[in-house]
């Protein structure tokens, strides 16, 4: 242990320069790489420590008649930091100075004969000074997370507050606003009960008796009525789970609103995997939109998606991980059907999921199918999977009639689905709508090519005009770096000024081979732009995104290269991105593509990390530099146990290799805050800023 010791600093209080050096060979012959100067002036102990090379330990040989202890202990006093001072003495010293001297802060006593003593003693000594120094800088690096969480927290929306014994210790702006309050004195020391209506206060003080008691470890949620500042009411959910806020136990408590006409009368009705209405909920909602459109005639297009060939998941990677697909495909579905006006998503089965829409023509339903089955895509390649085959399979049905039941109409949806097409036409009121088909048919596949092509002439149009436009969302440190980090995407504006988003462009940017020039333009871009960041001063990196035909191109660095040449650019303000996927499939190729990267000194991230079977060996094989988690680890992170276990172990083997940890697609608070104390490096999400054209981090 001794041998791997870095070079000591010493400063040896004596008057004889002989004595100094057998100290110093005393303590070499012992393993310890020591050097120093030596001195008998103990007035000069502040100036020797603060300047030339830093002073790690102290030898005050207290028998020299040249040193007074009196003397040296008020200089020792006055120094700056951690320097532990260790005395030197003879068996025949006068023990009462000696005995003082280590009650005003002497680490030590050793005889001078005493010549291993004293390699154990400095030994202890620098092995406690680092513990200590370790301990400082954790405590600092504490500090400033402490202070980041604070920020974030300030800066969201989402009204959170603290409490410690029912009452409140701290609240943020958006909590205030949400009750009424105009100032956090206000809210100092309130009791969270008067905030609560009287008939509900019972369930909350149960519920803070539990959680104080230690009784919970997720987060609780309970459905109630809240008091405004000026007396009115308001339904609200509450989610309460453990948290510390300097250093002492408390409860944090996040409020959401509640639509207090939604069918959804309590937290039951919410599936936790995805935060998606149950099957449940779903049945109250189109009984009361049936009702409805009864009255005024409107139409209701009901679309049933499943995962393909569920069952063959699970047998390949087990219930739990296949539940975990089943939620991160829930999440997609929900981005992509964001753009319909009057629809309900909810979890309908582990694998199927259910959409209702109102006000839709049957022909845009269709598409909208069409367009689903084309983009959803599994977060991972499973064993004897037919990658021709959609991922997934749907089936719509029309209500037409006022004698059908929501049963009814949810049976038909699910028969069109599964190509029983009879089992809905017996049902009066019912229209199925065959657009089912996996693989598709000769027409839809058709439809899927027309509208591939489609894109890529928007995708031509705009490379030639200008129309694709860079955004960047941050990727924040939870630990207090002073780097600002940017995940750079695309956009495209097309003739129509309207603007795509790249989920809508990659998947046919892909398949006809666009994909290339899109991602050529978006380094060329970003390099443009982080060049002129960096003269200004700022120090902006960019992560960006390469498809897998991008980076296997065997002409792709040299390009690169040209592009930092011209914009005056360093390699070490990009850092690419390539999938986890990918990177299985392309080890060999990828490689050599991640080595010639780092001779222009960029880094190397791997994007959608943590569905590998074998991480380690990913990591072992790549030189990388960054893992992007998956965004479906942060969905419902804060009341999955088992999800946090994985994320954790996950994080601790990255920090194995050397490697920073980034999450991304975070949501709400709770995940942050779990985040944090699992000791991630990084996040990113829209929880804490959308992506923007601009790059300043907003602020609230």
């Amino acid at each position: 242990m001794t041998s791997q010791l870095p070079s000591v600093n010493l400063l040896i209080l004596t008057s004889r320069a002989e004595e100094a050096a057998e100290l110093i060979t005393t303590l070499r012959n012992g393993g310890i790489p020591a050097r120093g100067i030596y001195t008998d002036q103990c007035q000069r102990l502040v100036e020797l420590t603060t300047t030339g090379d830093p002073v790690d330990l102290i030898l005050c040989c207290a028998h020299d008649p040249a040193i007074s202890l009196d003397s040296a202990i008020p200089h020792y006093w006055d120094i700056e930091g951690d320097v532990p001072l260790i005395l030197i003495a003879e068996a025949a010293d006068d023990p009462q100075p000696l005995v003082q001297a280590l009650r005003d802060g002497a680490r030590d006593l050793v005889e001078r004969s005493q010549i291993e003593r004293l390699q154990l003693i400095v030994t202890r000594e620098l092995a406690d000074l680092q513990v200590r120094q370790r301990l400082a800088l954790a405590e600092t690096q504490l500090e400033l997370c402490e202070e980041r969480a604070a920020e974030l927290l300030g800066s969201t929306e989402e009204p959170i507050a603290f409490v410690r014994e029912g009452v409140h210790i701290q609240a943020n702006m958006a909590y205030q606003r949400r009750f009424g309050f105009a100032s956090p004195e206000e809210l100092d020391g309130l009791p969270l009960l008067d905030l609560v209506a009287s008939e509900h206060q019972h369930a909350v003080r149960e519920l803070l008796r539990r959680s104080d008691e230690g009784d919970s470890e997720t987060q609780e949620r309970v459905r109630l009525t809240c008091l405004h500042a000026d007396g009115s009411l308001f339904p609200a959910v509450f989610s309460i789970a453990s948290a510390e806020l300097a250093g002492e136990a408390c409860l944090r408590l996040l409020v959401q609103e509640a639509d207090a006409s939604s069918p959804d009368e309590d937290a039951a009705l919410t599936d936790l995997d995805t935060g998606l209405p149950n099957r449940t909920a779903f049945v109250n909602a189109l009984k009361q939109r049936l009702a409805r459109t009864a009255q005024d005639a409107h139409g209701v297009v009901l679309l049933y998606v499943a995962i393909n060939e569920f069952p063959a998941i699970i047998e390949s990677v087990g219930l739990m991980r296949a539940l975990e697909i089943a939620a991160g495909f829930g999440a997609a579905l929900e981005q992509i059907v964001l753009t319909q006006g009057d629809s309900l998503l909810v979890r309908f089965a582990d694998d199927g999921f259910m959409l209702l829409l109102e006000n839709v023509a049957p022909e845009d339903a269709k598409q909208l199918a069409v367009t689903i089955r084309r983009e959803m895509r599994l977060p991972l390649v499973l064993p004897r999977r037919d990658s021709a085959r959609a991922d997934c399979i749907t089936g719509l049905a029309l209500y037409d009639g006022t004698h059908a039941s929501a049963n009814q109409l949810i049976e038909a949806a699910y028969a069109d689905a599964h190509g029983v097409g009879a089992a809905s036409s017996a049902v009066q009121g019912v229209a199925a709508m065959p657009v089912s088909t996996a693989p598709e048919s000769p027409t839809e596949a058709a439809a899927t090519d027309a509208a591939d092509r489609q894109i890529a002439e928007k995708i031509d149009e705009a490379l030639q005009t200008g129309g694709l436009k860079l955004v960047y969302q941050p990727i924040i440190s939870l630990l207090g770096d002073s780097q600002e980090n940017y995940s750079v995407l695309v956009r495209l504006l097309d003739d129509m000024q309207r603007l795509h988003e790249a989920r809508e462009i990659v998947g046919p940017a892909v398949r006809t081979g666009s994909i290339q020039a899109i991602d050529r333009w978006v380094i060329g871009a970003s390099i443009k732009e982080v060049s002129e960041q960096r003269q200004r001063g700022q120090k902006i990196n960019f992560f960006v995104n390469l498809a897998e035909s991008t980076f296997l191109e065997t002409t792709l660095l040299l390009w690169i290269c040209d592009r930092l040449r011209d914009h005056d650019a360093r390699g070490n303000w990009l850092t690419f991105q390539l999938q986890e996927v990918h990177a299985r499939q392309h080890l060999a190729q990828l490689a050599k593509v991640t080595d010639g990267l780092k001779k222009i000194k960029s880094r190397i991230a791997l994007s959608r990390f943590g569905h590998d079977e074998q991480p380690d060996s990913l990591l072992q094989a790549l030189q990388v530099d960054f893992v992007l988690f998956a965004p479906d680890f942060a969905q419902g992170l804060s009341d999955d146990q088992s999800k946090q276990k994985h994320l954790m172990q996950l994080a601790n083997l990255a920090r194995e290799f050397n490697v920073k940890t980034v999450v991304t697609g975070v949501e709400d608070a709770a995940t942050l805050t779990i985040l944090w104390g699992a000791g991630i490096d990084y996040v990113q999400g829209n929880f804490l800023q959308r992506p923007s054209p601009v790059l300043t981090l907003e602020q609230d």
